[in-house]
């Protein structure tokens, strides 16, 4: 297969990875499991972004392992601002890194894998999940984020032992919450500090009093003004909207939704779930599905993003 098909940039920022001497055994591999060459492709792409990391961090290939891969889409992946980033979907990253670890272990540069969780940690991972669904809302993919780290703690507090919230001291808590946290940003070790809070709320949740396990929990500086705000100025913004070409269907769609966003603030996510029947015209309002939990949020509506909603809306298809 020509380097080209697969992406010229992904190939190259292999050739300076660990990952080097493993590239054409993974594409190899994939190729023989009849994999179509666009999924090569993203593959190959994802692989390319997690090596970039695995440099940043200065990680040996022999310590690439799962927790590595969970490090990478749990803690990574929500905080990434990589240069020249391409974004993948989650599942393709999941899949292409799974293959990744058996290909590096095929050719023994990795360790064997982990034994199975035992199963009083997978137990508790499951009840977790159904908490963090039933009473907290939270979407899929944060319920994951949290479940990862809570299985960290949970098999370094306990292995393969019942699950005894007695037995663990507050500065068992902090001194995880440091070591995991070593070597990320702020904002990362603000991550891993807030799920192993939310596993310990679940267990005060349960009926444990452990007040004092959940005081010890760390809390991460973040300063808001650690780096200058990437703020447009209003005439950057007027020439950004003034870009589009609102003659056009696809222009209406961009400026409509590069006006919610500007106007009003919104998620990516949020602004790609719109649909019509969200809009109330007649009390000028707007329909936000949260992306992270189970709510729903009403905003006014402005006259000039209601305008570039209706442009949208009436000259082309139903949906935002």
């Amino acid at each position: 297969m020509e380097e080209d098909q697969l992406g010229v940039r992904s190939w190259q920022l292999l050739e300076d990875s660990v990952l080097a001497a493993s590239r054409q055994a993974y594409v190899g591999y994939l190729q023989s499991h009849g994999y179509a060459l666009h999924t090569i492709g993203h593959y190959l792409a994802s692989v390319a972004h997690f090596s970039r990391w695995l440099t940043r961090k200065r990680i040996r290939l022999d310590q690439i392992d799962e927790n590595l891969v969970r490090q990478f889409i749990s803690v990574h992946l929500p905080n990434c601002d990589c240069p020249g980033r391409r974004k993948c979907a989650l599942n393709f990253t999941r899949a292409a890194l799974k293959h990744l670890l058996k290909v590096l272990r095929a050719d023994g540069c990795i360790r064997p894998p982990p034994l199975r969780l035992p199963g009083t940690i997978a137990d508790e991972l499951n009840r977790l999940d159904v908490y963090l669904d039933e009473i907290r809302g939270l979407a899929a993919s944060t319920r994951r984020n949290h479940r990862d780290c809570a299985c960290d703690f949970l098999v370094d507090q306990f292995g393969g032992h019942r699950i005894d919230m007695r037995r663990i001291r507050p500065a068992d808590v902090l001194h995880f919450v440091v070591e995991r946290s070593k070597g990320h940003t702020p904002a990362s070790a603000g991550t891993i500090a807030s799920s192993v809070r939310v596993y310990l709320r679940f267990r005060q949740f349960s009926g444990d009093h452990i007040e004092g396990l959940i005081a010890a929990v760390p809390k991460v500086a973040v300063w808001s003004m650690a780096r200058l705000p990437k703020l447009l100025t209003q005439a950057q913004l007027a020439q950004f909207l003034n870009a589009f070409d609102t003659q056009t269907a696809s222009g209406r769609r961009d400026y409509a939704m590069a006006r919610l966003r500007v106007d009003l603030g919104l998620r990516v996510g949020e602004v790609a779930a719109l649909q019509l029947a969200d809009v109330d015209w007649h009390e000028g309002t707007l329909r936000i599905r949260a992306t992270k939990c189970k709510r729903t949020d009403l905003l006014p509506l402005p006259v000039q993003t209601g305008r570039a909603v209706r442009l949208r809306a009436f000259r082309s298809t139903p949906d935002l």
